[in-house]
């Protein structure tokens, strides 16, 4: 065998696993990715398939969609709105801020040291506060639920319930503009708020009532465990009507921040999403039933973390109720301390349980001073309702009206008894609020002056524009009333009357069709248009970059 055909047969083999071993080498991550991704994507398309035949996961899914289908028409956004107050200027009969401490403890009272100290007063100081007449601006808002009184026929379903927080300090100079999950918006009044439970109820004027869907109110008690879900306006109207879900966490909780913690707290907790706004809304079951009242959250940031309080809807309601009839809460009061019992402390007195609630003092002139009730009593039972502890015949008592006499089941030298106690009434339990109204602050028939009309417009200081002026604003001299001064928060601030640019002058060279050249044209020109109507002002604004005027229009209107 010749030596070229011999190596040839010996290389040959060799070349050929050669050359094949280094094709798998550089092939493998390529194949081995093709292999991994085909893999992966068939399990994707399996689970993908399982899901969507999955009769459990579907039907959860549109259980869920129900519930906020069968929900959000009874779901409102409050908001309070109110005009703002101008801040009062220095030299109006006050020390400057910060320096009354100061002043008192140099000059004492000393009227004369006093007048040299402040700055002269203002004389318009004196005249008519004007800002009544400001914009309203929103200031407040929350949510709140439709709900259904029975007790009143002519109004049985135009009432909104709340909490009391979300209404506070709200006068008669502010309105409470409700808003539906289909955009309609109309005004409430305040019918009665109980701080002591922070419920609060509106009511919506007459011909809305028979376009409410009142909410459906829970038949049991929720427990521990169960999924909920609480509807509202987290964060104002940007989040409205929006829906979250989680389950009970807890029920009974007392966390004291209702009624300066001497309220009447009996809350579920709930880990659904709560956050500034929510309040006032409803929680709900999987029915489609309310449960609570979203109330409060526990947070370090002021935003959800897992832990929201809402009251049980049988409180929420029943306050509603009281508030609706009578315009107020009276709650019944038995003039005691009390305490809770431990064990020990529950042998001491022979008791062979930690269920009651010791009786540790009758207060002089309270109700139970007329009774044959004493210290050292433990209280098992009012009416034949047995007591568990002391927020137990809290709300027990409190439930009750005044005047009402109640047969105390107590404790006492080894032995049960019937005492009777005519209840009193706890003093500021709760209070009704004067009603908040429309305020459409109309102007009436009487002709006003122009002058007095600019001042609630919000324009409180005009001059005649003059050489001079131009000349100081390094403008060209032009025809018009220079605006000098704007109330804040009036509706000529809201128009922006001073220019987009601050240091930006403005004036007024027409009203109407009506030109103006002088202050006094311009209150004639104001006073000449028709009452009640929004009135067109021509601005002109300089622009120093371009040294010449820009018009523009300017509509002022007092809602």
């Amino acid at each position: 065998m010749p030596l070229a055909e011999s190596r040839f047969r010996w290389y040959g083999p060799t070349l050929v696993l050669l050359v094949t071993a280094l094709a798998v080498l550089f092939a493998t991550p390529a194949l081995i990715r093709t292999v991994s991704w085909s893999g992966t994507d068939a399990t994707i398309r399996t689970i993908r398939n399982d899901l969507a035949q999955n009769p459990s996961l579907t039907d959860l899914s549109d259980a869920f969609k129900q519930v906020a289908r069968a929900v959000d028409p009874s779901v409102v956004h409050i908001e309070i709105e109110s005009r703002q107050r101008q801040a009062r200027r220095r030299g109006s009969g006050q020390v400057p801020p910060g320096f009354g401490d100061m002043f008192e403890r140099f000059f004492g009272d000393d009227p004369r040291f006093r007048e040299r100290f402040e700055e002269p007063r203002d004389p318009r100081d004196d005249a008519d506060d004007f800002s009544e007449f400001n914009d309203f601006r929103p200031v407040a808002n929350g949510s709140g639920w439709v709900y259904r009184h029975e007790g009143s026929e002519e109004h049985a379903g135009n009432y909104i319930v709340t909490n009391a927080h979300v209404v506070e300090g709200v006068g008669g100079g502010d309105r409470i503009k409700v808003t539906f999950t289909d955009q309609h918006q109309t005004y409430a009044s305040i019918v009665g708020t109980d701080e002591s439970t922070d419920v609060a109820v509106l009511r919506l004027d007459d011909e809305d009532a028979k376009y409410l869907h009142p909410a459906a109110l829970g038949d049991r008690p929720v427990e521990q465990g169960e999924i909920v879900f609480a509807f509202g306006s987290p964060f104002g109207a940007r989040y409205s009507f929006s829906m979250s879900q989680g389950i009970v966490s807890a029920v009974g909780r007392r966390v004291g921040i209702i009624g300066g913690g001497n309220g009447y707290e009996n809350f579920i907790q709930t880990d659904a999403a709560i956050n500034p706004g929510n309040s006032g809304g409803p929680l709900v079951n999987t029915r489609a039933q309310v449960v609570g009242m979203n109330t409060a959250i526990a947070s370090r940031t002021g935003t959800n973390t897992g832990i929201g309080f809402a009251i049980p809807v049988d409180l929420a309601a029943s306050i509603a109720d009281r508030l609706i009839t009578d315009g107020t809460v009276r709650r019944g009061f038995l003039g005691v301390e009390i305490a809770e019992l431990t064990e020990d402390t529950a042998t001491t007195f022979g008791y062979g349980s930690t269920d009651g609630v010791l009786i540790q003092d009758i207060m002089p002139g309270g109700a139970a001073d007329d009774s044959e009730l004493r210290a050292g009593d433990i209280v098992v039972a009012v009416d034949g309702q047995h007591i568990s502890g002391p927020r137990d015949l809290r709300f027990t008592i409190a439930d009750l009206p005044p005047g009402r006499t109640v047969t105390l089941t107590v404790f006492r030298d080894g032995d049960t008894q019937d005492v009777g106690v005519t209840l009193g009434e706890l003093g500021e339990a709760g209070r009704s609020r004067r009603p908040a109204t429309r305020n459409d602050d109309a102007l009436g028939d009487a002709d006003l002056p122009g002058e007095e009309r600019l001042l609630k417009y919000g324009i409180t200081g005009a001059e005649t524009f003059t050489d001079a002026l131009a000349r100081r604003f390094r403008a060209d001299v032009e025809e018009g009333v220079l605006v000098t001064e704007i109330r804040r928060g009036s509706v000529a601030m809201s128009s922006r009357m001073f220019g987009p640019n601050q240091g930006t002058f403005m004036l007024i060279t027409q009203v109407g069709s009506i030109d103006v050249g002088s202050v006094s044209e311009l209150v004639d020109a104001v006073n000449a248009q028709p009452q009640n109507a929004p009135i067109r002002f021509t601005v002109k604004a300089w622009d120093p970059s371009e040294r010449r005027y820009r018009q523009r229009f300017v509509v002022l209107s007092l809602n």
